[in-house]
């Protein structure tokens, strides 16, 4: 199998979860959400597929060379599990995986937002701009300046997460956000599966 492209396909879809606001902190409720990712100058680059968030375990299904994939990432553990359902196959990495895998030190994951996002972050320089309603939910707006730019973000009342993030070439945002318990057998590896060596 292609693992090549496999690693640089988990690569991004662990980035684009990573971008989402959690931590080993039991989240504060439990959600699916469909996942967008515009760019307008490159369309190529769009993104879309769905989001679950369990208790401290989350799932993001998509699709990749028109094949449905599925990560699983165990926020406590800090594990990521890809589920290849056109293979019947899964692979597992944990985090001393991952990051000899790419070389370097991923980080640790961000905490749920509680004081905005630059909450223990000396490298960001936050502004509180206002109340905005995204998707008919209640979230406050965001200016974040690194040194890498400026980000806008929309940071859920409720979910204390950022779910609507302008970048200056794309905007990533969770949509038709559903709020409830998640099934226990969304984040476990289907039988019948092999593990890929």
């Amino acid at each position: 199998m292609r693992k090549g492209i496999i690693f640089c396909l988990l690569f991004v879809v662990l980035v684009h979860l990573f971008g989402i606001a959690y931590a080993t902190d039991k989240p504060a409720v439990e959600f699916s959400a469909d996942v967008i990712e515009v760019h307008p100058k490159d369309p190529s680059k769009n993104f879309k597929g769905t989001l679950h968030v369990g208790n401290n375990i989350m799932r993001k299904d998509f699709l990749y060379d028109n094949s449905q994939a599925v990560m699983i990432l165990d926020l406590v553990k800090q594990t990521a599990t890809m589920l290849m359902p056109y293979a019947t196959t899964y692979m597992m990495m944990t985090k001393n995986d991952m990051e000899a895998l790419f070389g370097h030190v991923i980080g640790h994951l961000p905490k749920v937002l509680s004081n905005g996002p630059c909450a223990g972050r000396s490298d960001l320089i936050c502004q509180e701009i206002g109340q905005e309603k995204i998707d008919d939910r209640d979230t406050e707006k965001w200016k974040v300046e690194s040194q890498t730019g400026v980000v806008y973000q929309w940071v859920d009342h409720r979910l204390r997460v950022t779910i609507r993030e302008e970048f200056s070439d794309h905007i990533y945002e969770l949509r038709n956000i559903k709020e409830g318990h998640q099934p226990d057998n969304l984040f476990q590896i289907p039988a019948g599966y092999k593990r890929m060596q």
